[in-house]
């Protein structure tokens, strides 16, 4: 769909010095990659999954080399996901690991193809940041149990979520005083998109494009 827009985008236009373009892309490619293939060869998978992270890093170079800069972002682990959690409850195999496994090798294709050196690519590492908001909720100001449950009821999915229309904390059993991480079972919540956004625009400013 990316490589499609740009294509679409360059047919009427072009990218130039005063262009920042932003990509955050990936998470679909793993579930909807995970939900085809989670039974085959793992092996064939994850390299699957590189190669798809190999192929976004060469639309973000030849965008770079158009002279217009780009905001990048990871893909966060699915694995903690709620819906990593609801897979791990089938119990046939190690479902979580094989989403972790799949996230860090389209990362790993990603980052390893990509011309990284400051001066044209703002890299916003959300793995990371979604990865030590697992360890430490707290800090975030998000419920324990953030990778077990999300935050909007199934009665009022997204977009139509709103803070009237929250799960309660799963800890607790009362009505959340703390964010959920996860809005439903695979997209981030508030928190998590303020402090993405946050990271993003300081890319933006502090990097020397």
């Amino acid at each position: 769909d990316v490589e499609q827009k740009v294509i679409a985008f360059q047919a009427g236009d072009t990218f130039n010095g005063n262009d920042l373009v932003t990509i955050w892309v990936g998470m679909h490619d793993i579930l909807n990659e995970y939900q085809a293939n989670a039974t085959g060869d793992e092996a064939v998978l994850l390299q699957d999954m590189r190669d798809q992270g190999t192929r976004l890093a060469g639309i973000v170079n030849g965008i770079v080399a158009s002279g217009a800069k780009v905001i990048l972002l990871t893909v966060p682990d699915m694995s903690d996901s709620p819906f990593a959690y609801a897979e791990s409850q089938r119990g046939d195999f190690d479902r979580m690991k094989l989403l972790s496994d799949m996230s860090t090798q389209f990362n790993v294709g990603l980052r390893t193809n990509i011309l990284n050196d400051g001066s044209k690519i703002g890299l916003v590492l959300v793995d990371d940041l979604v990865r030590n908001a697992v360890r430490s909720p707290g800090s975030f100001g998000l419920i324990s149990l953030d990778n077990q449950s999300y935050g909007c009821l199934d009665s009022a999915p997204l977009p139509n979520c709103s803070n009237l229309t929250l799960r309660s904390d799963p800890s607790t059993g009362q009505p959340a005083t703390a964010s959920f991480m996860w809005a439903d079972a695979t997209h981030l919540g508030s928190v998590m998109q303020a402090q993405i956004g946050s990271q993003a625009v300081g890319r933006a400013h502090s990097n020397p494009f």
